[in-house]
């Protein structure tokens, strides 16, 4: 038989968990829930798309938000490219912590972590 937890154990201590971890445990739940503030570029060209993500990003980033979700649709890949572009660009200038690709619109839309 396995050994058996006693309450005083647990398997992740809170105090082991950076916050960067639970920004990023955040961003994930509030994906799969779909209750992020989001930014929809369809129609957009990729120089309209990366302007409209810095200004977009920054402002909540301002704001306080912990996250939000950028919406490039799948098309071409053009369009994610500038967007992913755009916020490598924020990651150096640390105005984001990360970004991902979005699990409940995989292929279409990324979401964003800013830091705090």
């Amino acid at each position: 038989m396995g050994k058996r937890r006693t309450s005083g154990q647990s398997s992740a201590s809170a105090d082991n968990v950076s916050e960067s971890q639970l920004r990023l445990t955040h961003a994930e739940i509030a994906d799969s829930s779909g209750e992020l503030p989001e930014l929809d570029l369809y129609g957009q060209t990729a120089q309209e798309a990366g302007v409209n993500v810095y200004g977009y990003t920054t402002s909540m980033a301002d704001s306080g938000e912990p996250c939000c979700l950028i919406i490039h649709g799948k098309g071409t890949g053009v369009l994610q490219q500038a967007v992913t572009d755009e916020l490598d660009d924020l990651i150096q200038r640390n105005i984001i912590e990360t970004y991902f690709q979005s699990r409940k619109y995989p292929g279409a839309a990324i979401v964003v972590v800013f830091r705090p």
